[in-house]
């Protein structure tokens, strides 16, 4: 039988964190009997269908002494090795929480949490962990600069090859939909979705174009639409489950 592991997030389940959820069902679908560690309970209103095939037992952390409280939930469930999700505050607290029981940890490193961190910091939480996984090369890289002892390995988010794949065109959606995903942030670049949009419609294409998703630019890229008078082409549906999102994908030309 593998070793109990623990799996330590900033939320659990958060909805824009489909590849934390994955990676959960994935580690279970190979036998390994998995805890889930959140520093914050659930904020959305809606969850995806797969949270409830999740067979891990939750457990928020107190915020009061977080490190303490999770080497001591650890201790009690046997835990040798804490992985966190994000090289930022909860990197730090694998690591002290590990440091107490004598135990290990790793981290994996996304986005602003490598490249909005102190690198002197970033190493410091980074050079005791067994290993580090990201997505891209070029973090991969950069961390192996950071921490050059510490094994790091470029990891994909892996996808569900069976939901996930070229569609029937039959399924399109008329007039062609435009779909793209994400959390509404600068630089996921829907701005330049929304111009390249209004370029479409000043040459007369006939489209539609739907963005899925939440966060601090839902205004601006609604005053952005409106300006542009692209309300009968572009809508911005907000949070969607992943099966929606699904059916959204299968419909969409682009």
């Amino acid at each position: 039988m593998r070793p109990p592991i623990g799996i330590l997030v900033k939320r659990f389940p958060k909805l824009s964190e489909t590849f934390i959820l994955s990676e959960i069902l994935a580690l279970e679908a190979m036998g390994w009997p998995v805890t889930v560690f959140t520093l914050a309970c659930p904020s959305d209103e809606i969850t995806h269908a797969d949270v409830a095939k999740v067979k891990a037992e939750v457990i928020q952390i107190d915020a009061a002494n977080p490190a303490r409280h999770l080497a001591d939930q650890m201790h009690v469930r046997a835990i040798r090795h804490v992985h966190a999700h994000f090289a930022s505050e909860p990197a730090v607290i694998a690591r002290e929480a590990a440091q107490m029981n004598s135990a290990g940890y790793s981290v994996s490193a996304h986005a602003k949490d490598i490249y909005l961190s102190d690198p002197v910091m970033l190493h410091e939480t980074l050079r005791h962990a067994r290993f580090v996984v990201t997505c891209t090369s070029f973090n991969a890289q950069y961390l192996r600069n950071i921490a050059p002892a510490v094994p790091v390995a470029k990891l994909y988010h892996g996808i569900d090859c069976e939901r996930l794949c070229p569609c029937d065109q039959t399924l399109h959606a008329d007039p062609p939909l435009i779909l793209s995903v994400g959390r509404l942030r600068t630089k996921k670049g829907f701005d330049t979705l929304i111009q390249a949009c209004a370029l479409l419609r000043d040459r007369n294409h006939d489209f539609s174009c739907e963005i899925i998703g939440y966060g601090p630019e839902q205004t601006v890229l609604e005053t952005k639409v409106q300006k542009l008078r692209l309300t009968d082409h572009v809508k911005l549906t907000g949070k969607m489950p992943h099966d929606d999102v699904l059916a959204r994908m299968r419909a969409a030309s682009v």
